[in-house]
């Protein structure tokens, strides 16, 4: 059942993983029992990952990085924000800061949240996802002049709902010009270059 349980996990069959791994007594093994956590994760199953949380924090196994944003999968705003930063702690990574963000927008904290998204676009500078949250951040803060800025260096061709957005934003800006530009862009659907005859 144990290799069973393995095989479903590795092959993200979370369901089956997830029956499986409740059939086993777990071993004292960092990796089993975070597989069996995320199986329960990826199930949907909050109640039993919180359960194997509990009992990988009692057997004593280490408190790293991965362990903290797991038990994050299982808190709300507040506590997530918390263990998202023990995590951060040991191992910052750009999906931690991004995460803390959302909890922090969810509040409507948003300037703790642009700052967040400011540190996810430090550390993975090429994450489109990150740059476009960053801008839409510094909107949701009232900083409207700094999002329109920061998300038109963004703007690709093609990209009709960015597009859509500058307009909104240049509109309460009064930059006209530059609203009756990017209206003509997200009605046009302006084709990248590439693909124009």
């Amino acid at each position: 059942v144990r290799q069973f349980a393995y095989q479903a996990y590795e092959n993200r069959h979370y369901d089956a993983a997830l029956k499986a791994w409740r059939q086993v007594t777990l071993a004292f093994d960092q990796q089993e029992q975070m597989a069996a956590i995320r199986s329960a994760l990826a199930a949907g199953d909050i109640v039993q990952a919180r359960r194997w949380l509990e009992q990988y924090l009692q057997s004593g196994l280490p408190q790293d990085a991965e362990y903290w944003r797991t038990l994050a999968k299982t808190q709300q705003d507040e506590q997530a924000i918390a263990s998202l930063e023990q995590a951060i702690a040991l191992m910052p990574q750009a999906a931690d800061y991004s995460l803390v963000a959302d909890h922090y927008q969810k509040r409507g904290q948003t300037s703790q949240a642009s700052t967040a998204l400011q540190v996810a676009n430090r550390l993975e500078p090429n994450n489109r996802e990150y740059q476009l949250a960053y801008g839409y951040a510094l909107l949701n803060n009232g900083e409207k002049q700094a999002a329109s800025d920061w998300l038109e260096s963004l703007y690709r061709e093609g990209d009709t709902e960015l597009a859509e957005q500058l307009v909104y934003i240049n509109q309460s800006l009064a930059h006209n010009p530059k609203a009756r530009k990017f209206a003509t862009k997200a009605i046009d659907g302006d084709q990248p270059a590439q693909l124009r005859y």
